[in-house]
């Protein structure tokens, strides 16, 4: 949603920032493409404006920073379901495309669980900290699969606390959803 409502305000401007941002999960990139937005608080506006418009209607993605290490916009509660939500509706929104085209290039150390899982997958991850040190580590994104694209989205928080771990136990989720992939239908956008 960020790279999105970066690109939508400084078209063109944002090339490099939103392919760091996406391809390598580049945390100063992502910065710059949150103050490419304006003040905080029209950057949280216009990042929050692109979750609406995906159907999205609780997520909330505070102006300001909650823990000072971590961007605002990196300390959104978003809730699988709103991810999901989100990744399937992905495609059709005005302004997309090159993020989901950067979704295809993810850095190699970053290709664990949809991304080592599915062909073509186009996806984004994201890991960090609790305020205990334990880590969370999740992924968005879109598989191919009979009719279309698969939205899917994983999160794992596991008892060690380790980044290494959620990663595992991301990699094993995927390969369980890759078992059972011919049981669903993807879709398409429709204008």
């Amino acid at each position: 949603p960020l790279a999105i409502a970066a690109g939508r305000k400084n078209p063109g401007k944002t090339n490099y920032s939103v392919s760091a941002a996406i391809t390598a999960s580049d945390n100063s990139a992502a910065d710059a493409l949150w103050d490419s937005l304006g003040t905080p608080q029209q950057a949280a506006a216009a990042v929050q404006d692109v979750l609406r418009e995906a159907g999205d209607t609780v997520t909330t993605v505070p102006a300001k920073r909650a823990r000072t290490d971590y961007s605002a916009f990196g300390q959104a509660e978003w809730a699988l379901a709103d991810q999901v939500l989100f990744a399937s509706r992905l495609p059709c929104l005005s302004g997309s495309k090159v993020v989901v085209d950067l979704m295809d290039e993810v850095a190699s150390s970053q290709q664990w669980g949809l991304g080592a899982e599915f062909d073509k997958a186009e996806y984004k991850g994201g890991w960090g900290p609790d305020t205990s040190g334990d880590y969370l580590v999740r992924q968005f994104g879109l598989v191919p699969t009979t009719g279309g694209k698969l939205a899917i989205a994983l999160a794992a928080q596991p008892d060690s606390g380790t980044y290494s771990d959620g990663v595992s136990m991301v990699n094993k989720i995927a390969a369980l959803v890759s078992e059972h992939l011919d049981e669903f239908t993807g879709g398409v956008c429709t204008p």
